[in-house]
């Protein structure tokens, strides 16, 4: 498991929409280290509960990985 360590830029709420269940996202302004230097990334991951994120509060959470193609995909863990 790795910890996902950045600000919170975003919270979004989807609701149901046919067969699709409602699901909420956290949007989250993470720096990865890469061979020429910091890499901004906003990473969204799907959460079960909004509330207890706040837009401009930092935040560690506790994701997966996985890669596919060129790029890393995060879930949470």
């Amino acid at each position: 498991m790795l910890i996902l360590k950045g600000q919170v830029m975003g919270v979004l709420s989807y609701p149901a929409n046919g067969e699709r269940q409602e699901f909420h996202q956290v949007q989250v302004l993470s720096s990865f280290a890469t061979k020429s230097g910091l890499r901004h990334e906003l990473v969204n991951l799907t959460i079960p509960d909004p509330n207890q994120y706040v837009i401009g509060s930092e935040v560690e959470i506790p994701v997966g990985a996985y890669a596919r193609g060129n790029s890393v995909h995060f879930f949470t863990a």
